[in-house]
């Protein structure tokens, strides 16, 4: 931890006092999922199962996108968009192997925990290949050397 004049200072702190960022829903990558075609996260159960999630940092508005489908051609998928393990998105589901991607709006606080919850229906497991937030703000840069 760094010192100013004697006082401390931290990431958007000083001397404990924290100011939270405020972010706005847009289309800049908060937060990228690891996930691919190649690695996904997935469930075969018939109840809603928490599979990812990130903890934000900021306040404000974040877009949450997610990609969902199912292993197979009857395969009925179900997604939805929770914090804190509370329902806050609206139910999508998608019927078949086809991904649909879907996107919505949601009030985030600093330390809440975003997250995707999902189950499948009829057979097969229901997939979610790509979970991201994004901002109108950017938050950092990328550099490659």
């Amino acid at each position: 931890m760094g010192v100013l004049d004697n006082h401390s200072i931290s990431n958007f702190a000083i001397d404990g006092v924290s100011s939270s960022i405020i972010v706005n829903s847009g289309d800049n990558v908060l937060m990228g999922s690891p996930l691919s075609y190649t690695h996904t996260v997935s469930t075969s159960s018939s109840t809603f199962v928490k599979k990812c999630g990130v903890t934000v940092k900021m306040s404000g508005t974040c877009k949450v996108s997610f990609n969902l489908y199912g292993s197979l051609s009857d395969t009925i998928s179900y997604g939805q968009i929770y914090v804190n393990g509370s329902p806050v998105g609206t139910l999508r589901s998608v019927t078949g192997t086809s991904g649909v991607t879907f996107t919505e709006d949601i009030s985030i606080k600093s330390g809440d925990e975003i997250q995707l919850y999902m189950k499948a229906a009829v057979e097969g497991s229901a997939i979610c290949s790509y979970f991201v937030l994004k901002t109108n703000e950017i938050i950092a840069d990328f550099k490659e050397y």
